[in-house]
């Protein structure tokens, strides 16, 4: 699997229960899938979900074997409510122009599906939004470019009080016998196996003027995307994704230059980062073994079995390195295995 299994994204659970509804559609049993990809209670019921990439490929992979459904993502794509795109959507909605609509959904789109970039471009004749992998997506490129293209022409298509300006709609992969069903859904000419995933809009629209245009709306709407995504990309969320990172198995070799590479920096950039939050790569390291150490104990593991699950060779390393971290030594804080 090329994206790697601790390669992080922060995904909106709201699409995650989406699908989990879609599967329950068709019979299969929503929950089940939800436990076999490790999307428990807690993490669903929050606003976002941080998982490894290769999780959410294989959940996807798993959930359009178990549905039988090739074309999930337009299914998918069909029942995104603009609800469903939290603050971007309203932003969009409450857009002055088409223009300014697109400038949007370009600037902050990626808020709402990380794993794709929005590129905008024109010709003589057309405005283009194109989409592209961030990270390798395999099996579940297909369905996320699908979903997300739909429900952005749908998006475009509420915010004109039903017909959406997108006359092309290009996707990369062939489409074979669900050519009908993405004509019917889209209602627009689509151009399968096109190389590229895009929506295509006459320049003609974009300067209308929008129905449900609220510049005070959109001024606060915008100012909030602005914030999160200043919380996403800012540098005061290295050390919770190094964290998160260091929650899997990376957390025994715990090599800095690896990190640096999965948090799309370089090793310096990542020391420089952390710095400015006050903490160091070897802070986080030892607060994420701590926890992991304390975890594996109180589920009743053996000190020398947790002080190999950390990277340990030698037991009498951990159990000082144990007690340099919380005053006791694992032994005392390990409970019997029942």
């Amino acid at each position: 699997m090329p994206t790697g299994p601790a390669l992080l994204i922060r995904f909106p659970t709201p699409y995650l229960r989406l699908i989990g509804d879609q599967l329950a559609r068709v019979g299969v049993d929503p929950i089940a899938w939800r436990q076999r990809h490790g999307f428990d209670d807690a993490a669903m019921a929050g606003a976002w979900a941080d998982l490894p990439v290769a999780r959410f490929v294989t959940a996807v992979r798993d959930a359009i074997a178990e549905s039988r459904e090739p074309a999930l993502g337009l299914l998918l794509g069909e029942r995104l409510a603009v609800g469903t795109h939290g603050v971007v959507g309203h932003a969009v909605m409450h857009s002055t122009t088409l223009g300014q609509a697109l400038d949007t959904v370009v600037r902050y789109a990626a808020l709402r599906m990380p794993l794709l970039a929005f590129e905008a471009s024109r010709d003589a004749t057309h405005w283009q939004l194109a989409l592209r992998e961030t990270v390798p997506l395999g099996d579940a490129a297909r369905p996320v470019v699908e979903a997300t293209l739909l429900a952005i022409h749908r998006l475009l298509g509420a915010l004109r009080m039903g017909e959406s300006p997108v006359d092309d709609v290009r996707l990369p992969h062939r489409l074979g016998r669900d050519r009908a069903l993405a004509v019917a859904l889209f209602d627009r000419a689509v151009h399968d196996d096109a190389g590229i995933a895009a929506l295509r809009i006459p320049l003609a629209h974009l300067d209308a003027a929008l129905p449900l245009s609220d510049p005070e709306a959109f001024a606060l709407a915008e100012r909030q995307c602005r914030d999160e995504l200043a919380r996403r990309d800012g540098a005061n969320s290295v050390g919770e994704r190094l964290r998160a990172l260091l929650s899997g198995p990376l957390v025994a070799s715990a090599d800095a230059a690896v990190c640096a590479r999965l948090l799309a920096m370089s090793a310096r950039s990542l020391d420089r980062r952390l710095a400015a939050e006050g903490t160091q790569f070897r802070a986080v390291v030892d607060a994420a073994r701590r926890d992991r150490a304390e975890a594996l104990l109180d589920a009743g593991a053996s000190v020398a079995d947790v002080a190999q699950a950390l990277g340990y060779s030698d037991v009498a390393n951990f159990r000082r390195a144990f007690r340099r971290w919380t005053g006791v030594a694992p032994s005392a804080r390990r409970r019997p295995a029942k």
